[in-house]
């Protein structure tokens, strides 16, 4: 694992710190009062130990059952509208590992796949807003909620792609104008998980960049 840090750290700069290492990358931008903490991702090879003392301990297991939880509440008609033909991709979309640098920013143009939040009854917007809490709330309270009061989960629409059965490969996203996440648990059979929190906009802070050359120049 790496810790890099950009420019100087002071309560009155600009300067961001990344720590970053296989299957974890964590990304913070700083700015007078504020902070940008996406890129977010955690994978895990295993997903789900399978044998010995620890059979069952799963990494990420709170996010996992979160996007199960709302699959399995679904009625038929709900299933057909989020669920898309074809193989579930076989690691996140909004990666760039052995992509062309022209089409690393074709995960910001999906569009509005799978079935939109907005038409969900009461209760199933709250599993819905249960995955954004998970993603989330992975940072301190006063970061977590900053960005959660940035999200209206009537924006945003669900993907699922590959099986419904827990246990075998899947993928699904929960996206919307700016947040995005996306869960992609496909390789290894199934048992190696990827998944990323990232913002359209925001990324490695450049909201907080564009807001500086608003105000500087």
């Amino acid at each position: 694992y790496t810790l890099a840090i950009f420019g100087s750290p002071a309560l009155d700069n600009r300067w961001g710190w990344r720590f970053e290492g296989h299957h974890l990358s964590l990304n913070f931008s700083v700015a007078a009062g504020e902070i940008s903490v996406t890129p977010t991702f955690f994978g895990a090879s295993p997903a789900q130990i399978r044998t010995g003392s620890m059979a069952g301990f799963r990494s990420q297991h709170y996010v996992h059952n979160a996007g199960f939880n709302l699959m399995n509440s679904f009625t038929d008609n709900q299933k057909s509208r989020a669920i898309e033909d074809g193989n579930p991709p076989f690691d996140i979309l909004s990666g760039n590992l052995n992509r062309p640098r022209e089409n690393w920013e074709d995960w910001k143009s999906l569009g509005n796949t799978g079935i939109a939040i907005s038409s969900l009854d009461p209760q199933q917007k709250q599993l819905a807003q249960h995955i954004i809490d998970e993603v989330i709330t992975v940072y301190r309270p006063k970061i977590s909620q900053s960005y959660l009061n940035q999200v209206d989960i009537n924006d945003l629409n669900f993907t699922w792609m590959g099986s419904t059965s827990d246990g075998e490969a899947h993928y699904w996203r929960l996206d919307g104008p700016d947040f995005f996440f996306e869960y992609d648990l496909v390789q290894s059979n199934g048992n190696h998980v990827h998944a990323v929190w990232r913002s359209k906009d925001g990324d490695f802070g450049e909201d907080l960049l564009m807001q500086h050359r608003q105000e500087s120049h």
